[in-house]
């Protein structure tokens, strides 16, 4: 056999047999290849019915929200096209409110009632001694809605308190309470201080004054401590008090204190001074103790002239201005509430002027008590 022939047909024969080996070390592989992935396959199909039916729930819940929203949208639109805005509910007035009266004036209560009352209504102060229902007089109207009751005497510090209203079925005897209202009752003082004063008073000499200071309340049901201040700092150590009550004018207190020229400058001179009215160390009200303003001018003629930067017309008036008679009548014309006339004086002219608070933010005082004919016109020179 031909060497060549032979070997032609074994390497045919071996190349066949190799296609052969490699188709099935293919099909081999291929079957392991399905063979793993089959459960993975399996594995998908299991989870993704669940999650496809979420995402539809999630979705459709979206939708619902949505749908929900706009209906509630629209309904509030509607609703305020036919009924306006929506307002909150009114809150209903007090049927009998709390009353506030002045001590000495008429205790009266005032009742809008929602529903009619048939029968009696008896007014009483609660937890009063010897208090009955014939202290008040009570008279319906409007359908005996309206209800006025009035107490038969004056308002007093003891009226300080609350009033109990009963409303009845019937003027029966064997009548009943159908309604019970309690009203509170306020005493107030619109103007608590009477007096409040400082005055200066010359000695001998200009050089020499004092000050006299007044406060006085009356008509309040409550007791205060009188002090007089200025700058923070009490003027007074020493003070006289007179303190009076009853019931029907409530209390009256009463200060005066004599203070020194020196403290009035050292407290007052950029701060104004006050009377004060203390519960302990709290002020509860005050009022200013003025000093004349230097600005102020009592005009008695038409010789004074207020409006103008003379302090007054001389354009009429002689020399003889000069003299000390003619110098006081001027000056009690035109400054009424600072001159005063000193008795046994060692100054040349028996009248002085009275310390008076300049206008401006500094409050400053004004001390210059020597009265002049050159003050007083100057523009006679």
């Amino acid at each position: 056999m031909n060497p060549l022939a032979k070997t032609q047909r074994e390497v045919i024969r071996q190349h066949n047999e190799r296609d052969t080996f490699e188709e099935a070390q293919v099909g081999t592989r291929t079957d392991d290849v399905s063979f793993e992935m089959r459960p993975e396959h399996k594995e998908k199909r299991v989870y993704f019915l669940p999650k496809c039916f979420l995402l539809m729930v999630a979705v459709m819940a979206l939708l619902a929200g949505v749908v929900v929203l706009i209906y509630f949208y629209k309904d509030k639109e509607s609703k305020h096209e036919f009924r306006g805005d929506i307002q909150p509910d009114k809150i209903p007035e007090e049927e009998c409110p709390d009353v506030s009266v002045i001590l000495g004036e008429d205790v009266v209560i005032r009742c809008k009632l929602r529903e009619p009352v048939p029968g009696e209504v008896h007014a009483i102060y609660e937890n009063l001694i010897d208090a009955t229902t014939e202290d008040f007089t009570c008279n319906k109207s409007g359908d005996n809605m309206n209800v006025n009751c009035k107490a038969k005497g004056k308002a007093k510090c003891s009226s300080h308190r609350n009033i109990i209203l009963r409303f009845f079925d019937s003027y029966a005897n064997d009548k009943k309470v159908l309604l019970i209202k309690k009203v509170k009752v306020n005493i107030v003082v619109p103007d608590i201080f009477h007096v409040a004063t400082i005055e200066q008073i010359y000695n001998t000499s200009i050089s020499q004054s004092e000050f006299h200071l007044k406060c006085e309340y009356r008509k309040d049901c409550t007791s205060y401590q009188l002090g007089f201040f200025g700058n923070d700092k009490n003027l007074a150590d020493t003070k006289s008090c007179t303190t009076t009550f009853s019931d029907e004018d409530g209390y009256t207190v009463a200060c005066s204190a004599t203070v020194s020229s020196a403290v009035i400058l050292e407290h007052g001179n950029q701060s104004k001074l006050y009377c004060q009215l203390m519960h302990g160390t709290t002020v509860e009200k005050q009022k200013e103790l003025a000093l004349p303003s230097c600005n102020d001018y009592a005009i008695q003629n038409e010789k004074c002239n207020a409006n103008t930067t003379e302090l007054f017309d001389c354009e009429d008036i002689s020399a003889t201005m000069e003299s000390c008679t003619q110098q006081c009548l001027v000056a009690n014309e035109c400054f009424s509430a600072r001159v005063q006339e000193l008795s046994n004086s060692s100054n040349p002219c028996p009248c002085a002027l009275k310390w008076c608070r300049r206008s401006g933010e500094d409050h400053t005082i004004d001390t210059s008590g020597i009265l002049s004919f050159d003050y007083l016109c100057p523009s006679a020179q």
